[in-house]
């Protein structure tokens, strides 16, 4: 069994206890990539190459909840060298309109997150 097989069991399953929300569509396994950023808004998030707009994307389709689950999960940021210390606040307000967070929560968000980084790999600061 994969994961994918996986994931299809589990969903019919609780379909048939938990009335779904929206109709059924097929599940595509296709590869999707950002849409390229115009040459008058292309950013990146810091020296990662990143592009900002993939980061949004990616903030936007993949269920993400906290800085954590951006920079650990969805991207390896977390674990690169500098353990997206230096990026945080950059990524967090780069996606704090489609999380609906305000300054206070982008700061909240990026405390978590250093706070995170802190108590599991004991840096406060970049290692590099």
């Amino acid at each position: 069994m994969t994961h994918r097989n996986a994931g299809a069991s589990i969903a019919e399953a609780v379909s048939k206890r938990i009335r779904p929300e929206h109709p059924r569509r097929p599940v595509s396994y296709a590869a999707r990539t950002a849409k390229p950023a115009s040459a008058n808004d292309h950013s990146t998030l810091g020296e990662t190459g990143i592009d900002i707009e993939h980061l949004r994307q990616v903030a936007r389709e993949d269920m993400v909840f906290h800085l954590d689950d951006l920079l650990f999960r969805r991207f390896p940021l977390g674990w690169s060298e500098r353990l997206g210390l230096d990026i945080a606040r950059q990524a967090a307000e780069a996606i704090a309109d489609l999380m609906g967070w305000s300054p206070a929560d982008v700061t909240r968000e990026v405390d978590r997150y250093n706070n995170l980084v802190a108590r599991e790999f004991g840096r406060t600061t970049p290692c590099i």
